[in-house]
């Protein structure tokens, strides 16, 4: 099979190779091709969709060739903020992490059983509030094509769908598990953490009072470590 990429801020390769989420947040549109090579080769052809003009850039070039260039220092600030959800959820609070902390990445999605359906809803609802877009609307349980139960998503993005951007969202089941990923500097999830941590009570707020822990100074000095040891 031979795959046709095209720039986008949605799509997902592995880190180990030279590029991965080539859009950068920054490019509007873009797909793949995949399958046998008449099909690909049929599809790579034709500049742009049957009813679409301005052919496959659409008139945003800039926009592509700034999202390309900007991509790895993106995809690199994605990761950071990874690392920083495992090791405040998993090794601060023994949250099972896929990746585990510490352990290689292939992606920059990261995944944690937060362990209720309540903490899945606080979580994404903490995402949205921190978003720069649409951070008013509240999200909600609900139905979506291609998903078996329901499910919450949070993405206040500037470019619909960039989930590189900021994004979480999980299916309300067992064993209520959020996927998290994207950010274009890995503080944006210092301040989701900081917000969630409380949202979900596992920690508190400055010097209030209480058994739990300061979330902002946690977060913090989590995240101090992860940018030392990266650097």
């Amino acid at each position: 099979m031979r795959p046709v990429l095209s720039l986008d801020s949605l799509i997902i390769t592995p880190t180990p190779t030279p590029l991965q989420n080539p859009g950068g947040t920054l490019a509007p549109t873009g797909g793949y091709v995949i399958g046998k090579r008449h099909y690909v080769e049929a599809a790579f052809k034709r500049l742009s969709a049957p009813g679409v003009e301005g052919g496959a850039t659409l008139g945003k070039t800039r926009w592509i060739l700034q999202g390309l260039f900007m991509a790895p220092a993106v995809v690199g600030e994605s990761l950071k903020g990874a690392m920083l959800l495992a090791e405040v959820m998993g090794t601060r609070f023994g949250l099972p992490c896929n990746p585990a902390p510490g352990t290689p990445r292939t992606d920059i999605i990261q995944a944690v059983q937060v362990g209720s359906r309540d903490r899945v809803i606080q979580f994404c609802q903490q995402v949205q509030r921190l978003s720069p877009i649409s951070a008013y609307i509240q999200p909600t349980a609900g139905i979506s094509p291609g998903y078996g139960d329901e499910v919450v998503f949070a993405v206040g993005t500037f470019v619909d769908g960039s989930t590189l951007e900021l994004s979480a969202d999980g299916p309300l089941r067992e064993p209520y598990t959020v996927f998290s990923q994207g950010c274009t500097h890995w503080t944006h999830w210092a301040l989701v953490l900081e917000a969630a941590l409380v949202r979900m009570g596992f920690c508190h707020v400055g010097s209030t009072p209480g058994t739990t822990i300061d979330a902002g100074a946690l977060v913090e000095t989590v995240g101090s470590n992860i940018k030392a040891n990266k650097e």
